[in-house]
């Protein structure tokens, strides 16, 4: 199985962090998340907007909706999240983490 990260997920790992915590600490997670071997880091590209768009028609948030659409674009077709709103996408299936 590969992994895959996005630029919005470490994103919002270094913005919980660093408010929650300190800077220093979402800069530690967020370098940590970065090391990991073999963890492709995905972006979002101009050509997902349209699928952004879309996808917040069938009620994802506009957050969520960003990370579908980079699911989609990249033919990921599993997210691993407690988010069951992910479960209105019939592109992907949503895995809860073990």
């Amino acid at each position: 199985m590969r992994a895959s990260t996005s630029v919005l997920v470490l994103n919002e790992v270094l913005h919980y962090f660093s408010k929650n915590y300190s800077p220093q600490a979402g800069l530690s997670v967020f370098s940590n998340i970065r090391k990991t071997p073999n963890l492709g880091i995905l972006g979002v590209q101009a050509e997902d907007l349209e699928l952004v768009a879309q996808i917040v028609k069938v009620g994802l948030d506009a957050t969520d909706a960003y990370h579908a659409a980079v699911l989609q674009s990249n033919g990921i077709d599993t997210i691993c999240s407690y988010d069951k709103g992910f479960d209105k996408v019939k592109t992907f299936r949503r895995q809860e983490p073990d």
